[in-house]
C-alpha cells in the first residue's frame, strides 16, 4: 500500500502495515463521523466507534510490534514477543464492549421507533467507506503471510469483518432512505452480530499463545515424524511444543546411538536441528537436550 503523500519504505513490514491502520482509520473516521452526524444512524455510529478502536488497534499494534520486536534482555530472556497478543486481546476486548453497547442502543430504537434522515451524498460516502477496507484486507493479508505476527493476523480478520459491516450499513441507510427506518437498526445489530464475531475469531491464536498451547495434531505429527526418522539418534521423549508469534518453538530430549565425542555430540544436535527445520514448515527455534 502506497500513498503520494508518503514515502514507500513507512509502509512496508509489520510496522508499515500498523501505519497503514492508522491512516486509513482516520480517514474512515472522519468519514463516519459526517455522516453520524447528517443522520443520526445507530449503524453508522457502530460502524464509527469500530474504527475508533481499529484506530486504537493500530496504534497498539505498532507499539507491540515495536516492542515485540525488541532484543531479549536480563530481565525477559525469552524476548517481549508475547507483548504483541496482550495487546491484540486488549483490542478485541474494546471491540467486544463496544458491539455488546451497539446493541442495546438498537434495541431501545427499535422498541421506540425513531427515524432518521438519509440523502444521496450519505450513501455515496458510505460506499467510500465500504471500499476503502476492501483494499485494507488484502494489503494486511499479504503482509500477514509474508511476516506474521499476532497483532495483523487480529487487524485482517477484523478488517473482513469491516467490509460487511459497512456493506450492511449502506444496505440499512438506503432502505432508511426509502421510508424504512428500522432498517438502520436491524443494520446496526448486523454489525453488532459481525463484531462478536471477529472477537470470537481472533482472540483464539493470542489465548492459545499466551498460555503455551500446543499447536495443531497434524504440526505435532509431523514434528514426531521429522525426530523419529532422524539416524543418529535411540529415541526421544519428554517433547513440547508451543507457538510463539505465529512461529512454532521445539523441545525434546533425545537419546544418541552408542558413545560418541562431544564434537559428534554436537554434530548430531545440529544435523537434527538442521532436519526437524527442513521437515516441518514455520519452525522458529529447536532445543534438544541429550541423554545417554
Amino acid at each position: 500500500m502506497v500513498l503520494p503523500f508518503a514515502p514507500a519504505h513507512m509502509f512496508k513490514g509489520r510496522l508499515g502495515a500498523a501505519n497503514a491502520i492508522v491512516v486509513v482509520n482516520v480517514a474512515l473516521l472522519a468519514i463516519k463521523a459526517y455522516v453520524a452526524l447528517l443522520t443520526g444512524s445507530i449503524s453508522v455510529l457502530a460502524t464509527m466507534a469500530d474504527s475508533c478502536f481499529d484506530l486504537l488497534g493500530g496504534l497498539l499494534a505498532h507499539f507491540g510490534i515495536k516492542q515485540g520486536s525488541a532484543r531479549r534482555d536480563a530481565d525477559h530472556n525469552y524476548g517481549h514477543e508475547q507483548i504483541e497478543n496482550l495487546f491484540s486481546l486488549g483490542q478485541l476486548a474494546l471491540i467486544g464492549v463496544t458491539a455488546l453497547l451497539v446493541v442495546l442502543e438498537a434495541l431501545r430504537r427499535l422498541y421506540y421507533g425513531e427515524a432518521i434522515t438519509v440523502a444521496g451524498a450519505d450513501l455515496a460516502l458510505m460506499a467510500i467507506a465500504v471500499v476503502a477496507p476492501v483494499g485494507l484486507y488484502f494489503y494486511l493479508s499479504r503482509e500477514h503471510e509474508e511476516h506474521g505476527g499476532a497483532a495483523l493476523d487480529a487487524a485482517k480478520n477484523n478488517y473482513f469483518s469491516d467490509i460487511l459491516q459497512n456493506s450492511a450499513v449502506l444496505v440499512g441507510l438506503f432502505f432508511s432512505q426509502m421510508g424504512m427506518p428500522q432498517a438502520d437498526s436491524f443494520a446496526a445489530l448486523i454489525v453488532a452480530a459481525l463484531m462478536f464475531r471477529v472477537v470470537v475469531i481472533a482472540s483464539k491464536r493470542p489465548v492459545d499463545e499466551l498460555l503455551d498451547a500446543s499447536p495443531s495434531p497434524e504440526k505435532m505429527r509431523e514434528i514426531r515424524a521429522s525426530i523419529s526418522s532422524f539416524k543418529g539418534i535411540r529415541g526421544f521423549e519428554n517433547l513440547r511444543v508451543r507457538t510463539i508469534d505465529g512461529k512454532v518453538c521445539i523441545d525434546v530430549r533425545v537419546r544418541l546411538t552408542g558413545k560418541t565425542s562431544l564434537a559428534q555430540t554436537r554434530k548430531t544436535v545440529d544435523a537434527l536441528k538442521a532436519k526437524i527445520r527442513k521437515d516441518v514448515p514455520g519452525v522458529k527455534e529447536v532445543l534438544v537436550e541429550v541423554t545417554a
